[in-house]
């Protein structure tokens, strides 16, 4: 069973996005509002190992700043080259202003 972690608050999230760093798997997590909906992903393209924190998100997709791959915020599907395989996805929930995970 997994851990539920506090991540941050709803109001804390400049221009929709909020990373986190997860220290226990030395992994970022980007967590990122479109329209009322948060989703939370792993903060590193499975293309090359590099940040997507600064991507530019368009819908439900997140993309790479770096070589343009495009993954679905939802499922974490590679939805362009060069990207093939998928993100790391997180369960999101808000409680009282407060922005859950379940790593």
């Amino acid at each position: 069973m997994g851990k539920r972690l506090k991540v941050g608050r709803v109001d804390e999230m400049a221009n929709g996005r909020l990373s986190y760093d997860y220290e226990e798997e030395e992994e970022g997590i980007l967590i990122i509002k479109v329209d009322d909906e948060f989703f939370a992903v792993a903060d590193e393209c499975t293309h090359e190992d590099l940040p997507l924190d600064q991507g530019m998100v368009y819908d439900c997709e997140l993309e790479c700043p770096y070589h343009h791959a495009r993954f679905d915020l939802r499922t974490g599907e590679a939805l362009t080259m060069p990207a093939v395989v998928p993100l790391k996805t997180y369960s999101v929930t808000v409680e009282d202003g407060d922005i859950y995970i379940d790593v």
